[in-house]
């Protein structure tokens, strides 16, 4: 079982490469031409490296939209695949993006002396194999100190899903 701080640290820590997919994705849904945009590079070793193009990208994001946790779970066979990987990211893209914009947040509240007070709640569930599901986080230097530490260490793609590798 990890700890949820450890957890969270270990997001922090894949920061960029989550949200270029987060990018990559919104960028697909906002060009006009579908057919012909650009493609993305999207690697999560040692899960998968692929070059989407814009069609993949949309269909995995309604993918997402569609699946359940269970039912995304009970499709896999050992560890996921780089689609699966992908569209669970997707699934938990509210609650991640709110826990990198949580660090931007925590800056401007400190600079204008206020309260900082931030619960993450891990949108993944046993999936993701914690001790607990939600972690809060209050006063605004400590919560920047920590993303700061933990964007220095080195991202495992493989922490998203301890749940399923303990199972």
């Amino acid at each position: 079982m990890t700890s949820i701080l450890s957890y969270v640290c270990n997001l922090i820590a894949g920061k960029d490469k989550i949200a270029d997919l987060y990018f990559a994705i919104d960028r697909t849904r906002n060009l006009h031409n579908k057919h012909f945009g650009p493609s993305y590079k999207v690697s999560f070793p040692p899960i998968g490296t692929k070059v989407y193009t814009t069609q993949q990208l949309i269909r995995l994001e309604d993918l997402a939209r569609c699946t359940t946790y269970n039912q995304w779970r009970s499709q896999l066979n050992g560890l996921p695949t780089l689609d699966q990987y992908v569209v669970l990211l997707i699934k938990g893209r509210e609650a991640i993006r709110g826990l990198f914009q949580a660090n931007i947040r925590a800056g401007n509240l400190r600079q204008q002396g206020k309260l900082f007070c931030y619960t993450f709640v891990n949108p993944f569930t046993s999936i993701a194999g914690v001790n607990r599901n939600n972690i809060t986080f209050t006063g605004a230097n400590q919560f920047r100190l920590f993303f700061c530490q933990c964007e220095r260490n080195r991202f495992n793609p493989l922490t998203v899903i301890n749940g399923l590798l303990q199972d």
